[in-house]
């Protein structure tokens, strides 16, 4: 299998969450989608989307470690993690 494989199997669709979302609900799109990481938008309409950053898998178990019990209570925009990379 070659990396051109890896991608034509992937696909290129992008799955995005917005920065007032709670980790829970980051985690069930991650589930639903089958995928490691959400693009974090502003939104704002197809033509108005701002682009934030990028949450993934690793940020949300890094926050858990740091701050147990508090991951569903803080949307991402409030969280010290730096998504706006």
């Amino acid at each position: 299998m070659t990396l051109q494989d890896i991608l034509t199997a992937k696909g290129s669709r992008v799955y995005t969450t917005d920065p007032s979302a709670s980790l829970a609900e980051v985690v069930r799109r991650l589930v639903e989608h089958r995928v490691g990481s959400l693009v974090v938008c502003q939104p704002g309409g197809p033509e108005a989307e701002r682009l934030l950053g990028i949450i993934t898998e690793r940020d949300i178990l890094f926050y858990e470690r740091l701050h147990p019990g508090l991951a569903d209570l803080i949307p991402l925009h409030l969280r010290p993690i730096d998504f706006h990379a």
